[in-house]
């Protein structure tokens, strides 16, 4: 759609400084073959994922671990691991002078990664059982943290762009698509800052081998 020419010379700083953002933060696309929420516009697409490991101690159990190679971005040796993304789009129509957001679809995709034992049935009334189990607990509430994110992050972009309403239809999609990124940037950040305080769980007891009292 175009600006009239009335409101280009009001309009044009606001559209030339939000383009830039959108060139330089990138833009999202949409998975299409998802359904969505009509009211909230947002979806989510989760999935778990487990690799199986082996031993008869805490030992072994740590050395199958390692062997899967995972690392959090620093580097370090991680037993899990939850990536995420956000996905948008959205349509525009002008009513009663003022240009507003419509057809919302948000998408929230994570996949998270995590340690799986099957031992034998004399070891699952063991002490080291009991230990893998609180361990796995405690990693999968670690790992939900950084979904619960993602999906923090989805519900407040669709809140935007359905909220999203500007005199011109340009200037709305570039500030919604801008505010859209500045959310996406504010929980990754939050993703980047829980790892860094919690020591990537290891600070709620993700610790494996087992600590000795």
């Amino acid at each position: 759609m175009m600006v009239p020419s009335s409101n280009l010379s009001s309009h044009v700083s606001a559209i030339f400084f939000c383009l830039i953002c959108i060139f330089w933060l990138g833009c999202r696309s949409l998975d299409s073959s998802l359904e969505y929420s009509v009211r909230s516009g947002l979806a989510e697409k989760h999935e778990v994922i487990y690799y199986d490991v082996n031993g008869a101690t805490a030992s072994d159990l740590y050395q199958s671990m390692k062997k899967r190679k995972l690392t959090t971005v620093n580097g370090k040796m991680a037993y899990g691991y939850t990536s995420w993304r956000v996905d948008w789009d959205f349509d525009y129509a002008k009513q009663d002078g003022m240009c507003r957001g419509t057809n919302v679809h948000v998408t929230v995709a994570s996949e998270m990664t995590l340690p799986r034992w099957e031992p034998g049935v004399d070891h699952r009334t063991s002490p080291l059982y009991k230990q893998w189990e609180h361990f796995i607990r405690t990693l999968k509430a670690h790992e939900n943290q950084h979904k619960a994110h993602a999906l923090s992050a989805g519900a407040e972009i669709a809140e935007v762009l359905i909220a999203s309403a500007d005199e011109s239809c340009v200037v709305l999609r570039a500030l919604a698509e801008f505010d859209a990124q500045m959310i996406l940037r504010k929980y990754r950040d939050l993703d980047a800052r829980y790892d860094i305080s919690t020591r990537h769980g290891r600070r709620e007891g993700t610790v494996w081998p087992p600590e000795q009292p």
